[in-house]
């Protein structure tokens, strides 16, 4: 079989019972050793020997542990409150075994494209061309990284085309001719993902359980963009690298398992400002937009400014002020402050200038016997103010009216408890009185980040659900049928 992370597998439910768990897990191990087993070839080679050993030990290693957690099961109900409180950390445990499951995909190929100029028709006239660049700002032109996520494996995922992209993580798997799968046609949608992390971190693989997911629930493949990060590259190396990505996608969408008839863009955070930003670069440079853009807890403003939610960011662990404004100060790279510095100390009190070790400390009355343990060393955070704040690529919410103008439409997924909830509703209220096409959707009790946490519970996978049915309006899908609908969670 040609160089791939091709895999056969399937989802284990979370009210799975652990038996089906187990015996799921024996399946697929057992499927891949009588494949391989099965090969016309007289050897495997070193890769696919290494796999044999490696699925045995799978199935002897399962086989050790499944009494354990039967075991488990068979006594946990004594560990109980009482019959109407059942919750000990045994069932906690046994729950758990399912839950973590993940869908593994048929294609997950992580991709470099070289930094080369090329063509696109423009999307106003397509008998006349747009010329792409490569991605230039900081040091020049360079690659973009990608991640094919594809639940089924289908026309072109597996060409030699693609292949020579590829950058395999860890060494690389050759499986015999008996382990291919059919080959799918070409899907007529293509979902554009662009990660979250505060434009500092995170990447493709850490989003790439709820996306492996979306690309079987949407039966369409996912390519997720892993643009370079600040401070390292700060604004605007990641939009830069996220449109190229996007322009090669269509040109190349045959490579990808997609025709790119339907186009949809998705984002959590960051990624959600940059779902909206390369939506506007295509715009100003004709270059075909997305059919639409489903965007999470996105940061529309990227400026020190106050809001109601963001008094959130004194107490959220998740999202704290001090993280919110390095994330800014990075992504804007903020060398000298252009205008007069302030700072904000650990008791909220702003001061026209940072303080320094050896500046005198102000005399302070305290009642007797009491002094605050840090009174003599309050913490300051550097507030982030630079012109690049303001740009519209940068905060689209100060995107002037013709920027927006003729984005696709934008759907919205905030959550209460998030820092940036005032970002998606003022956002949207900016869209809605431009008539723009907005929906916005607000979840309760949940963080900032949910998506990440999509298996931790049942909220967060509702809320993902959400995430998906608007992705299938942009694709223009169906809502499946309940008894086809993928099982949430308990």
């Amino acid at each position: 079989m040609k160089d791939s992370h091709v895999w056969n597998c399937m989802r284990v439910p979370s009210e799975m019972d652990h038996k089906d768990a187990f015996a799921a897990l024996q399946a697929v191990c057992s499927e891949v050793i009588i494949a391989l087993n099965g090969s016309p070839n007289s050897s495997h080679g070193d890769h696919a020997d290494r796999i044999l050993g490696v699925m045995r030990r799978i199935q002897e290693h399962g086989r050790s542990v499944e009494p354990l957690i039967t075991g488990f099961t068979s006594v946990y109900h004594h560990f109980d409150l009482d019959a109407e409180t059942p919750g000990n950390g045994y069932r906690t445990l046994v729950k758990g075994l399912c839950r973590i499951a993940s869908i593994v995909v048929q294609v997950n190929l992580t991709i470099t494209v070289p930094g080369e100029a090329f063509s696109l028709p423009l999307a106003s006239d397509p008998s006349l061309s747009v010329s792409v660049s490569p991605p230039v700002a900081h040091w020049g032109p360079g690659p973009v990284n990608m991640r094919l996520i594809s639940h089924t494996l289908r026309k072109g995922q597996d060409s030699a085309e693609l292949m020579a992209f590829s950058r395999p993580e860890g060494p690389k798997i050759s499986l015999p001719i008996a382990f291919n799968r059919q080959t799918s046609a070409l899907s007529p949608c293509l979902l554009i993902h662009f990660h979250g992390g505060g434009f500092v971190a995170q990447t493709s693989k850490s989003h790439e359980n709820y996306l492996k997911s979306w690309s079987k629930d949407l039966n369409a493949p996912v390519l997720s963009v892993d643009y370079s990060l600040a401070p390292e590259a700060p604004f605007p190396r990641a939009l830069e690298e996220c449109f190229y990505a996007y322009c090669w996608a269509l040109k190349n969408c045959h490579l990808l398992g997609s025709t790119a008839e339907r186009v949809c863009f998705a984002g959590d955070s960051a990624g959600g400002n940059l779902c909206i930003t390369v939506s506007m670069r295509a715009l100003s440079q004709g270059v075909r937009v997305p059919d639409g853009i489903v965007a999470a807890y996105p940061a529309t403003l990227l400026t020190t400014d106050a809001s109601p939610s963001r008094l959130l960011t004194l107490i959220d662990p998740l999202l704290p002020l001090s993280v919110l404004y390095k994330c800014i100060d990075a992504y804007a790279e903020q060398k000298e402050p252009s205008l007069p510095s302030s700072t904000t100390s650990s008791n909220g009190i702003s001061t026209s200038a940072p303080r320094t070790e050896d500046s005198p400390q102000e005399s302070r009355e305290y009642p007797e016997n009491f002094e605050p343990i840090r009174s003599r060393c309050l913490v300051d955070l550097q507030t982030p103010c630079t012109p690049i704040m303001k740009n519209p690529f940068v905060s689209p919410l100060l995107a002037p009216d013709n920027l927006l103008k003729g984005l696709p439409p934008v759907h919205l997924v905030a959550s209460a408890l998030d820092a940036l909830l005032d970002d998606s509703v003022m956002f949207a209220k900016k869209l809605r009185n431009m008539n723009q096409p907005v929906t916005l959707s607000v979840v309760e009790d949940l963080p900032h980040g949910f998506l990440s946490l999509v298996q931790v519970s049942k909220e967060t996978q509702e809320a993902s659900d959400i995430c998906v049915k608007r992705i299938r309006e942009v694709l223009q899908q169906e809502e499946p049928s309940p008894a086809h609908r993928q099982p949430g969670l308990n």
